[in-house]
């Protein structure tokens, strides 16, 4: 089982994290059949977007509405994550699930993910990280600095953690 995880739809923008979570979701796929994107979501419009999103894709699954206990029940059962900087990251982190964290507008510095099989991607753009809730550069939805970390990058890494 994969879990592709993001954060909050204004803080993280969610429609650049699940559509990366969808492709990843397509590449488990087809690395190992087993495996299965896992989209969870804490608010209405995360859990609109996830639905929209896997619609598309034809593919995914939107996780129930869960606490934090049963979460990281899911979390612990993950071959691999995908996430923003969230609790959520901290969460499959702290459980020795590999897993690749992508910042933008925060600071790996201030609230990077640790542990033994993490990579803490950042953004290199002038103006990351900024540390706004809301970007003033935003293009299709998505901030600017996001665009610096595609999904070819994001999967590499995923897959040597895997391999590991």
């Amino acid at each position: 089982m994969s879990a592709c995880m993001a954060g909050t739809a204004d803080l993280f923008s969610w429609h650049y994290m699940g559509l990366q979570a969808l492709a990843i979701t397509d590449c488990c796929s087809k690395r190992e059949k087993q495996e299965r994107g896992l989209l969870p979501w804490g608010n209405a419009d995360e859990h609109a977007m996830a639905e929209h999103l896997v619609a598309a894709a034809h593919r995914g699954t939107v996780l129930p509405r869960m606490n934090l206990w049963d979460l990281s029940g899911v979390i612990a059962q993950a071959s691999g994550a995908v996430d923003v900087d969230t609790g959520l990251m901290h969460v499959a982190a702290s459980m020795v699930v590999p897993t690749v964290s992508i910042f933008g507008s925060t600071s790996v510095a201030l609230t990077g993910a640790m542990g033994a099989r993490v990579v803490n991607l950042h953004a290199d753009y002038e103006c990351s990280p900024c540390r706004l809730k809301i970007c003033p550069k935003l293009q299709g939805g998505s901030p600017t600095c996001y665009g610096e970390l595609g999904f070819s990058k994001v999967w590499s890494q995923l897959m040597n953690l895997l391999d590991q």
